[in-house]
């Protein structure tokens, strides 16, 4: 019998820990809103100009040691470049045409912020796999997408309308010191607010973690895997492992009114409300380290 490879990560992770039902409507059905948030498609076009931003900063980093490379490009042209990305992604995307320029908007100011970037940029958004756990029975695969990869730290961007202290107890987070060995994530905050000046737009937030904070992630994320490949042997368990305290949480559950309604008027309104998407796959065509 062929050993059983489960893949996980921090989104996967994340779900089960909150809601069992929540996490079969969204990763066993595949149920999805209609209409994605708003904030989904601007975080979405940010990241899409700031992965064409560090890719071309890289670029001009590697000619700057070999001329062979290529040639150096300015800045300015790096922003036109990025911006011009941005007016083509929009097209396919759910976005008010003016929250997209605000976005743009955003985007310039962030670069112009950070003219005289000082990370020495190795990778752009890289993803990795890497065996968690292994027993004769199963092997289970962390996988993620690292936004950045620098020479001394990880970076991850976010986005946000709100000022605030991010926690460090976050599986994305962890995950990704534990998957690199590099103690160190930034999170490059992004603030969308009209009123804030850059520096206290533009913060960037530095969770540093030991060893032993790694080695209880691992052991808390190796149980719950366990836990979630024993119950997606039974299907029917996790799809009613509901928790409740979890139902009206930040804006609440998107699968509130499922869950409310008797159980055989619910997949009607799964029909009604919500459409089938596509399969949520963390990572693909890796090879497993």
């Amino acid at each position: 019998m062929s050993k059983q490879v489960l893949m996980i990560d921090s989104q996967i992770l994340n779900m089960y820990q909150e809601c069992g039902t929540k996490f079969y409507y969204n990763f066993i059905m595949n149920v999805r809103p209609l209409f994605k948030p708003e904030a989904f498609d601007k975080g979405d076009l940010l990241h899409h100009m700031l992965k064409f931003h560090y890719k071309m900063l890289r670029h001009n980093q590697i000619v700057k040691t070999d001329i062979n490379k290529g040639k150096l490009i300015s800045y300015n042209e790096i922003i036109q470049i990025c911006v011009k990305k941005a007016q083509s992604h929009m097209l396919g995307l759910d976005l008010d045409v003016d929250l997209g320029l605000e976005v743009i908007k955003t985007y310039e100011s962030y670069a112009r912020y950070y003219t005289n970037e000082s990370w020495q940029i190795l990778e752009v958004e890289r993803p990795f796999a890497r065996v968690l756990f292994e027993s004769d029975d199963i092997k289970i695969v962390y996988c993620g997408i690292i936004d950045l990869l620098t020479h001394v730290c990880i970076a991850d961007h976010k986005s946000s309308s709100r000022r605030g202290n991010i926690s460090a107890l976050s599986n994305q987070f962890m995950g990704y010191a534990w998957a690199f060995n590099l103690y160190n994530v930034v999170i490059n905050k992004i603030g969308f607010q009209k009123t804030l000046k850059p520096e206290e737009k533009y913060e960037r937030q530095t969770m540093s973690y030991s060893t032993a904070n790694i080695n209880e992630w691992i052991n808390n994320t190796t149980r719950t895997a366990i836990a979630l490949y024993e119950d997606l042997q039974r299907i029917q368990e996790l799809m009613n492992k509901r928790n409740f305290t979890a139902c009206d949480k930040y804006s609440g559950c998107v699968f509130q009114n499922i869950c409310a309604a008797n159980p055989d008027a619910r997949e009607f309104i799964i029909n009604k409300d919500y459409k089938i998407g596509d399969p949520w796959l963390p990572v693909k065509g890796l090879s497993v380290k």
